[in-house]
């Protein structure tokens, strides 16, 4: 029997090709006509040659070797829930620009009903979940149109939202969105968005989901840009550079539009402001929407709000018990753990009037860490146990989530592990025993996070799904890679800002003083330069736009005005605070 051509394998694997096709329409890695015009194959090899040069676009989006291969490691970034408003079954894309102009000419409310709801969550779950996704949008347009809940009476809701089970799971992922027609749609006729039930929900997974399709009903498209929340794939809470570019279009009246700039701001308009001079030496921690807290351990913090002024929020009592352990910061609450084991909450936005304590004074005293991530409202705590627990709004109770790394009444400091919140997850490490441990929700068990190598140092990034790992450098500081949780485990290497000192600083580096700070798409490395006896820091910055393709991130120095003593970040945001007590601001917007 001979062995089958090319063009019989290529022919039947038509249906598995069609089907990848479609989904590499929702990224927008088809090739265009053009290309496909010069191809110099028909029939079934010409789809296959285009499926290639798909496959090997969507690998450049997703940071992988481009090769046009479908391998396991392009499959594992492929089978990521994604949304498919972008596309049609024939892997076309589809104008979703109607919403735009729906609501610009006909509403400046946007009204919205649930017809149904899930039996996986709560009715107060799915609605706060909606709620904030509608309120970020909102503060992200800076226009007035506002969302607003109505009954489920017919004929009332601009956007009408369901639940029903698939079947095994739909054809159009996890949600799929009806739009009324693009001409001469009455202004009246729904949005659907039907939410599948046989899907796996979680409020995680739901804020990721109805954020990015929120965006669609504004009219905003896919972004190529990983860090967005308009990235085909649902892995983020915090809006990016293009999300913001992207709302731009809404500013259409001389009264919201003027000052506004159409582009991002250019490295060379990127300054530094300074925000406080010549103050108290305290430490700083960033925080969404503009905010930055400095504080010392004996319990002052003082909060700041871009545009506004300095304004105290918590004073020093003398009383060693309510001395401040550690400040973490969520996407709505700033978190305090003080040296007696009390942990309590203030919200950035004020809203709450003031401070309240959120654990029982039962358990208190056994607390040693928390954690939380600017992607999420969610904070964790350790106990001298080893158990962790996650804070449950809804039940208003710590939820336990086992004890991954028990510890003993006979712990040495350096058995006492770490937590990191990285986006909804939360990590458990120990650098003792080369442990890494993920909290698996969906199967309720923890799991253990392969990296391969010896590291000296784990960072998350305070607004995406990634964990930043520093290799145990031997000859040097050691390479920092990449741990994309939300992919897999997926590592890449994004090598180190050593070599950029070397070849850019005139006076002597410091490789092994080098400290990172990430924060979605931006990575900054405050590093020491000059004599001994008279270091100075200063810092790099590496965003998306200084990435080549398949190659590692280059460095741009900000050249701070003063020697750095401690720098921190938040969405677009960089601070740092200088041996004088200075602070200074920079946007990277």
């Amino acid at each position: 029997m001979a062995p089958p051509t090319v063009e019989e394998v290529a022919e039947e694997a038509g249906p598995a090709i069609k089907n990848i096709l479609t989904h590499l329409a929702c990224y927008g890695c088809l090739p265009s006509d053009s290309e496909i015009e010069k191809l110099e194959v028909s029939g079934p090899l010409r789809q296959y040659a285009i499926l290639s040069m798909g496959i090997a676009g969507f690998q450049s989006l997703a940071g992988l070797p481009k090769t046009g291969v479908f391998d396991v490691e392009t499959a594992n970034h492929f089978n990521q829930p994604h949304c498919h408003s972008n596309c049609n079954r024939s892997g076309e894309t589809v104008n979703s620009a109607y919403a735009e102009g729906y609501t610009l000419e006909h509403k400046k409310t946007i009204s919205y009903c649930f017809n149904e709801y899930s039996d996986q969550l709560s009715v107060r779950e799915i609605r706060d979940v909606f709620e904030k996704a509608f309120k970020d949008w909102e503060d992200l347009l800076k226009v007035p149109i506002i969302f607003m809940e109505v009954a489920p009476h017919p004929g009332k809701g601009n956007i009408r939202i369901s639940w029903a089970n698939s079947g095994g799971g739909g054809q159009y992922g996890p949600v799929f969105v009806s739009y009324p027609p693009p001409n001469g749609a009455d202004a009246n006729t729904p949005i659907e968005m039907y939410f599948d039930e046989d899907t796996k929900w979680t409020v995680e997974n739901l804020r990721k989901t109805v954020l990015h399709q929120v965006g669609h009903i504004l009219g905003i498209v896919h972004s190529s840009r990983r860090d967005t929340v308009m990235w085909p794939a649902y892995r983020n809470e915090t809006f990016g550079g293009d999300d913001r570019l992207a709302m731009y279009k809404w500013d259409t009246s001389p009264a919201v539009g003027k000052g506004r700039n159409l582009t991002p701001r250019s490295k060379k308009e990127r300054v530094w402001t300074c925000i406080i001079k010549d103050h108290d030496v305290l430490n700083i921690i960033a925080a969404p929407g503009g905010v930055l807290y400095r504080f010392n351990f004996i319990g002052a913090i003082w909060r700041y709000k871009t545009g506004g002024s300095w304004e105290r929020i918590a004073w020093t009592l003398g009383k060693s018990q309510t001395y401040i352990k550690q400040l973490v910061a969520s996407s709505e609450y700033l978190y305090r753990l003080n040296e007696d084991g009390t942990i309590l909450r203030y919200r950035h936005d004020e809203s709450d009037n003031g401070w309240h304590a959120i654990d029982s004074i039962s358990n208190r005293n056994n607390n040693i860490k928390i954690a939380a991530s600017h992607s999420s409202p969610l904070v964790y705590r350790l106990t001298k146990y080893g158990e962790v627990s996650v804070w449950q709004e809804a039940n208003v109770r710590w939820n336990l989530l086992g004890c991954p790394i028990p510890l003993g009444p006979t712990i040495t400091p350096e058995d006492i592990p770490n937590i990191i919140a990285v986006a909804s997850e939360i990590i458990i490490f120990r650098d003792s025993d080369q442990t890494i441990l993920k909290y698996q929700g969906a199967d309720e068990k923890w799991v253990e996070v392969t990296f391969g190598l010896l590291f000296s140092k784990i960072i998350g990034g305070t607004g995406d799904n990634s964990l930043y790992i520093l290799d145990f450098g031997y000859a040097g500081p050691g390479e920092v890679f990449e741990l994309r949780l939300n992919e897999g485990g997926m590592c890449y290497l994004l090598g180190d800002a050593s070599s950029y000192m070397a070849e850019n600083c005139d006076s002597e580096t410091y490789p092994e003083e080098i400290e990172y700070v990430f924060s979605g798409s931006h990575r900054y490395a405050v590093y020491s330069y000059g004599p001994v006896e008279g270091k100075r820091r200063g810092v790099v910055h590496s965003g998306e736009e200084d990435r080549p393709t398949n190659d590692f991130h280059k460095w741009v120095d900000l050249k701070p005005p003063s020697s750095i003593s401690q720098l921190v970040a938040a969405e677009d945001d960089v601070y740092y605070i200088d041996v004088t007590g200075s602070i200074f601001k920079m946007s990277m917007g």
